[in-house]
C-alpha cells in the first residue's frame, strides 16, 4: 500500500523539481541528497532555497516558460530512469531472478535521481535536435498554446498518478475496516488511517519491537515532514500570484477546493494542484493587458 504514495511521490517531486529549475542537473544533484540524506530534510532546504532565490516564485511569466521539449521528455526520462528500475527491483527472488541480481538491481535503483537527470537531459537534447524548431529560441518564443497545452496535459497525469496511490491506499483501509475477513489475523487493524497516515510518538524510552517497526515509523515521519512541506510551499507559490482575490466567498471556495483535492490525491497532488493554478493566474494576468481579455488559449482556473 505504501509503495503506491511512494512511487506516486517521486513522479511528482521529479517532476516538480524539474519544472521549479532552472538547470536540468540539478535534478540528478537534488536527488542524490535525498537519496543519502532524508526526504524530510532535503526536500524542506531546496524548498527555502527555491522560494529565496528562483525566478518561478516571482509572478512574471517569463520565469514560467517551459521549452516543449523539455516538457515532452519528463514522462520518458521517469519511466525509464525511475520507474523501470523500480519494477526490476521489485521482481520476486529466487523464483524468477537470483538473490544476487535483486541486489544488483536494487543498488541500481538506489542511483535513480541520475538515471532520471541523465536520460532526461539526453532526451531534451534529441527532441531539440528532431524539432523544426531552432535549438536557439528561447522557451519564451514559443507559442504560449502550445507551451500551455503540454503543461495541462503534464499536470492532469500528475495528478491521476497521485489519485491512484491516494485511492488505491484509502481502499486498502475500507476493506481492512469493513471487511477484516478478507486478511489474515496478521493483518488485521493496521490498515487504520491512525496507523497509516500518522506516525507514533517516538521517545527514547520506547524499545521498537523490530528493526522493521523502527523503519516503518521514520519512513511515516519522514513522509509527513517532507509531504507538509511541500504543501506549504506550493500555497506559497499560489498565494503569491493570487493576493487581488479578497472576497470571502472566494476565499471559501478555494479553501473547498483546495481541501476536496486533498482528499482525493494525497499532499502532493495538493501541491500539484497549487503549482497548476498558480500558473493559469500568471498566464490569464499575462494575456488580459495585451489582448484586452481573456484569451481563448488561458482558461482561468477556479481557484482564482
Amino acid at each position: 500500500m505504501e509503495h503506491c504514495i511512494i512511487v506516486s511521490r517521486t513522479l511528482i517531486l521529479s517532476t516538480s523539481k524539474t519544472l521549479s529549475s532552472t538547470k536540468g542537473d540539478s535534478i540528478g544533484i537534488w536527488g542524490v541528497f535525498v537519496q543519502n540524506a532524508a526526504y524530510a530534510v532535503v526536500l524542506p532546504i531546496y524548498l527555502i532555497i527555491h522560494l529565496s532565490m528562483s525566478k518561478t516564485v516571482s509572478p512574471n511569466p517569463s520565469g514560467l516558460s517551459v521549452s516543449l521539449p523539455l516538457l515532452q521528455a519528463i514522462p520518458m526520462a521517469l519511466a525509464i530512469g525511475y520507474v523501470l528500475p523500480a519494477v526490476l527491483m521489485s521482481l520476486p527472488a529466487p523464483s524468477i531472478i537470483s538473490f544476487q541480481r535483486k541486489q544488483m538491481y536494487v543498488a541500481i535503483w538506489q542511483m535513480f535521481p541520475v538515471w532520471v537527470s541523465l536520460v532526461h537531459e539526453g532526451l531534451t537534447r534529441m527532441l531539440r535536435t528532431l524539432s523544426y524548431r531552432e535549438t536557439s529560441k528561447q522557451p519564451s518564443d514559443l507559442p504560449h498554446s502550445r507551451s500551455m497545452g503540454a503543461l495541462r496535459i503534464l499536470y492532469i497525469g500528475l495528478l491521476i498518478i497521485a489519485g491512484i496511490g491516494q485511492i488505491a491506499t484509502a481502499t486498502m483501509m475500507a476493506t481492512s475496516t469493513f471487511f477484516p475477513d478478507l486478511f489474515s489475523t496478521n493483518f488485521q487493524g493496521i490498515f487504520k488511517a491512525s496507523k497509516v497516515f500518522l506516525p507514533a510518538t517516538f521517545s527514547p524510552a520506547i524499545k521498537m519491537p523490530s528493526i522493521g517497526s523502527g523503519a516503518h515509523m521514520l519512513l511515516q515521519y519522514d513522509e509527513a515532514i517532507g509531504s507538509l512541506a511541500m504543501m506549504i510551499w506550493s500555497t506559497v507559490l499560489f498565494v503569491n500570484v493570487n493576493k487581488k482575490t479578497r472576497a470571502p466567498q472566494k476565499i471559501v471556495h478555494q479553501i473547498a477546493q483546495a481541501v476536496t483535492v486533498f482528499i482525493l490525491t494525497g499532499p502532493l497532488g495538493y501541491a500539484t494542484a497549487c503549482i497548476w493554478a498558480r500558473d493559469e493566474v500568471v498566464w490569464a494576468d499575462q494575456m488580459e493587458p495585451i489582448t484586452g481579455e481573456e484569451s481563448p488559449d488561458v482558461k482561468k482556473t477556479s481557484w482564482k
